[in-house]
């Protein structure tokens, strides 16, 4: 299970690193430009480019590559599922899915560490056909060593 969620955190930054250029719209004071995640995890800074939200599965997902262009393996994600089945979302509240995770190497020598938290919290605060703006809180558990992270972002994110 840990390789395939390896696998799919690398597919899903490759995709990211790799898809089309756009210019950034700014957005004033908060310093997220559209298609921009930042964050705050375990007190260190976070901030991953080529964010989107995935109107199929209600999912903002972004990446922070780590490793530098020699290394693009090295990749932190983190992922926001909207507790809604179906349909647009919504300028409200709500209960989310959440994980934060960092994965290392190439398969089949890839690690990946992950904090979950079935009960996070997303508060959409902007919603029009063409992006998601919004914010996330969570406090994510590793079932391996039961340590904690606690994470809490902004996303400004371009409907795919």
């Amino acid at each position: 299970m840990k390789k395939l969620l390896v696998l799919l955190a690398v597919t899903l930054a490759m995709s990211l690193l790799m898809s089309s250029c756009k210019d950034d719209e700014p957005t004033g004071p908060s310093d997220v430009a559209l298609g921009e995640m930042s964050a705050t995890v375990g007190g260190k800074d976070w901030k991953g480019g080529n964010a989107y939200y995935f109107n199929i599965t209600n999912q903002i997902s972004g990446a922070e590559q780590v490793g530098g262009i020699t290394n693009l393996t090295d990749v932190n994600t983190i992922t926001i599922t909207l507790g809604q089945v179906g349909g647009d979302p919504e300028v409200k509240t709500y209960s989310a899915i959440c994980f934060y995770q960092e994965s290392r190497g190439i398969y089949p020598n890839a690690t990946a560490k992950s904090w979950n938290d079935l009960n996070g919290s997303c508060v959409v605060t902007e919603v029009t056909d063409k992006y998601v703006r919004g914010t996330f809180s969570f406090t994510g558990t590793n079932e391996d060593d039961n340590s904690t992270k606690s994470v809490s972002g902004k996303f400004y994110t371009p409907r795919q």
